[in-house]
């Protein structure tokens, strides 16, 4: 079975949108720094990991996503959390 990526829309260039990303472990970080994200090879503003509040045990990543990503189609998300990288994820942006 394959996933197809729902296209992200970036809006107008005035708007802003933001990637939650979901795993575990996150939380056991020792500083928001230790955390990095990179999106179709380029790097992006983490601005949460932690705790989600709905599920006890599953954590939370918010990145905002880059307008340089318009248009891009399909591209690697690619997250890591003290020096451990997470299974590659593919988004597609249009």
């Amino acid at each position: 079975a394959s996933c197809t990526a729902v296209p992200i829309d970036l809006g107008e260039e005035t708007e802003q949108v933001y990637l939650s990303l979901y795993g575990t472990g996150i939380r056991n970080r020792t500083a928001l720094q230790e955390v990095t994200a990179s999106i179709g090879g380029e790097r992006v503003e983490v601005l949460y990991a932690g705790p989600q509040q709905g599920f006890a045990g599953l954590d939370q990543v918010n990145v905002r996503l880059p307008r340089s990503l318009t248009g891009r189609g399909d591209v690697q998300t690619v997250l890591s959390v003290s020096g451990r990288v997470a299974n590659t994820v593919t988004i597609h942006v249009r």
